[in-house]
């Protein structure tokens, strides 16, 4: 998904035909994938910020040193505040190993991890407002996708992190008064709605010919 922010409001446009989009089973290599993939993320946060809904700074999971919660052995301090998967569980296991590479090498602050329900959460019905306007063919999926996208293109007043969101974190786990609960770095939420014009569909090789020309 990319957005792209006017004097009006924001577009955003589905990508079909990336490298994200393949799917492996355990046989099969993986390296060309990695690199595929890197290569892309190179190739945007070049250009942009980039956000993706897969936990980047695991925060010493899955080896605290001493833990104090039972909670802690499997979930960030954000992922429980927010009620998200743990980051090591089986189907998310898997992105977040594969994007353990790509941050690692990447060092980048303009590669950013969201969590869409946690902008939900933060906007409320000013989601549900903003997407009652576009097309209805598409799917949850797009619009978390969606979510994630405007992340990159919010104003400061718009997204909440830093400071405000660790005060956030804290105040959700004050029931666990033993720690100093920190969100991820490059942990971002939407706290406000951006005004969208636009949602549609585009091959990424179409959508790349007409980024390169501007």
């Amino acid at each position: 998904m990319a957005a792209r922010r006017s004097e009006t409001g924001v577009s955003l446009c589905v990508l079909e035909g990336t490298a994200f989009d393949n799917v492996f089973a355990g046989p099969e290599r993986i390296k060309e994938q990695l690199c595929s993939e890197s290569e892309l993320l190179i190739y945007l946060l070049k250009r942009a910020q980039v956000a993706v809904d897969v936990p980047l700074d695991l925060q010493k999971l899955p080896c605290l040193e001493v833990p104090t919660y039972n909670w802690e052995l499997t979930l960030r301090p954000v992922d429980r505040a927010f009620k998200a998967m743990p980051p090591l569980a089986s189907f998310l296991g898997h992105c977040v190993a594969r994007f353990q590479c790509h941050f690692q090498a990447l060092q980048t602050q303009a590669l950013l991890e969201t969590y869409p329900s946690g902008s939900r959460e933060q906007c409320g019905d000013e989601v549900r407002e903003a997407f009652s306007t576009l097309d209805s063919r598409f799917s949850g999926d797009e619009k978390d996708a969606a979510l994630c996208a405007l992340v990159t293109v919010a104003k400061d007043d718009e997204v909440l992190k830093g400071d405000e969101l660790n005060s956030v974190v804290q105040d959700k786990l004050s029931a666990f008064s033993e720690g100093v609960y920190l969100a991820p770095k490059n942990f971002r939420l939407l706290r406000r709605m951006p005004r969208l014009i636009r949602f549609e569909r585009m091959p990424f090789d179409t959508w790349l010919s007409i980024a390169d020309r501007d």
